[in-house]
């Protein structure tokens, strides 16, 4: 009888090329997927943003509109906040001063009115103002992020 032996390489486990190889896709799994959800998380607080100044916008419309404690109501617009002020001319420090501040990743980066300033103020009876124009706001990580809110001399909002 012959006496041949069969060699079996028979081989339990990864190479270290195969290891590697792994922990390189992953990686860069990793690093596209961490870039998509910052990008998401800038445009969702963006659009948080927006909304909250429309808001903000459109209670100072609403109670010049319904006379509220028979006053006219204004919004200041700063880069990182935006203030809702009873009366026609805005005084920083006024006990009914409502401040609206944005989160870190965000800043309107542009006030662009009528009259110039950066204060929109509301007329008695009609809700139109003066001040009309467009405010821009952009994610401060990604600038090309950004939205522009106009604001039409009858006081109505658009995006």
């Amino acid at each position: 009888m012959l006496n041949i032996k069969s060699q079996k390489n028979e081989y339990r486990g990864f190479t270290l090329m195969e290891v590697l190889v792994g922990i390189a896709i992953l990686l860069f799994l990793s690093v596209i997927a961490m870039s998509v959800f910052s990008n998401l998380r800038n445009t969702q607080s963006l659009n948080g943003s927006v909304e909250q100044i429309i808001t903000v916008i459109e209670e100072a419309r609403v109670k010049t509109l319904s006379s509220s404690k028979s006053l006219q109501y204004g919004v200041r617009f700063g880069s990182d906040k935006i203030v809702l002020f009873e009366g026609g001319v805005f005084i920083e420090g006024a006990i009914n001063n409502q401040e609206t501040l944005f989160p870190d990743s965000v800043e309107i980066y542009a006030v662009l009115l009528n009259e110039g300033g950066s204060d929109v103020i509301f007329q008695k009876l009609t809700g139109e103002t003066d001040q009309f124009g467009t405010i821009s706001v952009r994610s401060k990580k990604n600038q090309s992020v950004s939205k522009d809110i106009k604001i039409k001399s009858t006081g109505v909002i658009e995006i």
